[in-house]
């Protein structure tokens, strides 16, 4: 049974948590662009993740242990065994459970979650911020930009010249050239038709 401090500990981590299911839910969209809401969805994730210098914690997210990790401990008691097979079911159900009898220290998790999840976002989403930031802006359901910083608002003004400067001094034929084939595509088609005409 969970004690007062674990159930608060719920319903810290679901407050938390929720706002992470609502950006899944958004940006797993198929019937609409989400690269336009990406940097939208990971810089609130980020504000709503902030939280006091003194007490971030660092999490090696290149470590693959995990929290259930501590049954190794129990499996070890046990002892090596050649053919699994021949476990007992009792010692496996042993094996497969988390220790959830043991009171937990619930001081400073939310914190502890709250940095590993922020660690997490700013390993697994080291993007391009320009590119995603530059289709936000270019999206129309996102006119103001409230939730950048003004240094990203510059940012993302500068990149957009650039593209652009870099697009009209591209390689990219000009629309006339294109015009003209298609005229000269047409007159082709209508000599060889003519000719084919002539001919039979």
């Amino acid at each position: 049974m969970l004690t007062p401090n674990e159930w608060q500990l719920m319903d810290d981590l679901v407050k938390i948590l929720q706002p992470f299911a609502n950006a899944t839910k958004m940006l797993g969209g198929s019937k609409y662009a989400t690269m336009s809401f990406m940097f939208t969805a990971i810089s609130s994730l980020k504000k709503l993740l902030n939280i006091d210098n003194n007490i971030r914690i660092t999490v090696d997210l290149d470590d693959s242990n995990t929290v259930f990790d501590d049954n190794l401990d129990l499996q070890e008691d046990i002892g090596f065994i050649d053919k699994p097979e021949i476990l007992d079911i009792e010692i496996e159900k042993k094996i497969s459970q988390v220790k959830i009898n043991i009171l937990q220290n619930c001081e400073g998790m939310v914190d502890y979650v709250k940095s590993a999840l922020l660690n997490a976002l700013n390993y697994y989403w080291n993007y391009s911020t320009h590119k995603s930031l530059l289709a936000t802006i270019l999206d129309p359901h996102n006119k103001k930009i409230e939730f950048a910083t003004d240094d990203q608002r510059f940012e993302a003004k500068t990149y957009l010249m650039e593209e652009y400067e870099r697009f009209q001094k591209s390689e990219l034929m000009p629309l006339n050239a294109i015009l003209i084939d298609k005229e000269e595509e047409k007159k082709n088609i209508i000599n060889h038709y003519i000719y084919t005409c002539s001919i039979f």
